[in-house]
């Protein structure tokens, strides 16, 4: 089930965002979703304080009492993989958007051009947080999700794996870059 969140203080973006995505989400024939739509970034923190959980999140940046800037922020303190998706009229945060790893910037004016593109990318995204791998490491066997793996370097017929979980942790294999690349 993907939960995706969309906060837009006018109602118009709001309920188009919500259309496009249904009609996205029907074409890419992907049933198991949930739109959940909030007017107010307080009131879409007040859900999150509520433990619910987010894999994707559209934030209007400019929203009166608190932004949606303001709202990513505290969202990555505690949250580093919920894909942030920031629609605006204007690009003057783009800089402060890719401090918080923001997956892409839409513009409110070109909705209908940018959002299939954008909603791919989502998509790509959270298949890869799903996709694992195993593979019989010196240390034991271990599964990894691929979305985990920093990096993997080749050093004298032995594989290193660079992984990243609740701490950076390192997976050592005797095997070929290729095969592995294959995987």
């Amino acid at each position: 089930m993907i939960n995706i969140a969309i906060c837009d203080d006018e109602q118009k973006y709001l309920i188009r965002m919500q259309e496009l995505i249904q009609s996205i989400m029907q074409k890419q024939q992907i049933e198991e979703y949930e739109l959940a739509l909030f007017s107010s970034a307080r009131e879409l923190k007040e859900k999150i304080a509520e433990r619910q959980e987010y894999q994707v999140i559209f934030l209007d940046i400019n929203m009166p009492q608190m932004s949606g800037l303001e709202l990513a922020q505290e969202i990555r303190e505690y949250d580093k993989d919920v894909i942030l998706v920031f629609t605006t009229a204007f690009l003057d945060y783009a800089i402060e958007g890719y401090r918080l790893n923001v997956l892409r910037f839409l513009l409110k004016d070109m909705l209908e051009q940018l959002l299939p593109e954008c909603m791919d990318a989502v998509l790509r995204k959270l298949q890869l947080h799903t996709k694992t791998i195993t593979c019989p490491f010196i240390e034991g066997e271990k599964t990894i999700p691929i979305a985990d793996i920093c990096y993997i370097e080749s050093q004298k017929h032995k594989l290193c794996f660079e992984v990243r979980n609740q701490e950076r942790q390192q997976y050592s294999l005797y095997e070929k870059l290729d095969n592995i690349d294959n995987q």
